[in-house]
């Protein structure tokens, strides 16, 4: 779970986290928070959860109090919850999944569109199932990848 501190008098954090970890949690709470910036760890207590989930990303947003050093106003924080662990997932940049939740990846010479099942949504990337170690994913961006594209290596 990523988020970002909203208020800077009591450090109030909010983040979002899918249904399944919503479910685990409850207020009061404690989830440890690091920084990619700075070196530290914070833990931040569930003070609320939203009762509503945000339609773009399917996550719900999950409000902590947080306090510590170096904590500054609108720095981003990372959530380490243990409570879940998932089983054949893969971790892709976010950037690659399309639209209608597809991958795309070449078999045999040909760009196809493999669809995903969305886990968990994390700063820059996807937690996803229905990939296998064999898929070789379509990463950098190049004028229009397209299903059925055939490409020549």
């Amino acid at each position: 779970m990523v988020g970002t501190i909203i208020n800077n008098q009591h450090f109030e954090l909010e983040a979002a986290a899918s249904i399944e970890v919503v479910s685990k949690l409850k207020v009061g709470d404690q989830i440890k928070f690091q920084s990619n910036e700075i070196e530290g760890d914070w833990i931040g207590t569930v003070i609320r959860i939203n009762e509503i989930v945000d339609t773009k990303t399917q996550n719900i947003p999950i409000y902590f109090d947080i306090k510590g050093p170096n904590l500054k106003a609108g720095m981003y924080l990372e959530g380490v919850f243990m409570g879940i662990s998932y089983g054949n997932v893969f971790t892709i940049p976010s950037s690659i999944l399309t639209r209608d939740d597809k991958v795309l990846l070449l078999k045999d010479g040909v760009i196809i569109g493999k669809p995903v099942e969305l886990v968990e949504f994390m700063q820059d990337s996807i937690l996803v199932r229905g990939l296998s170690n064999q898929d070789l994913l379509i990463a950098n961006q190049f004028s229009v990848p397209v299903e059925g594209l055939k490409l020549s290596m």
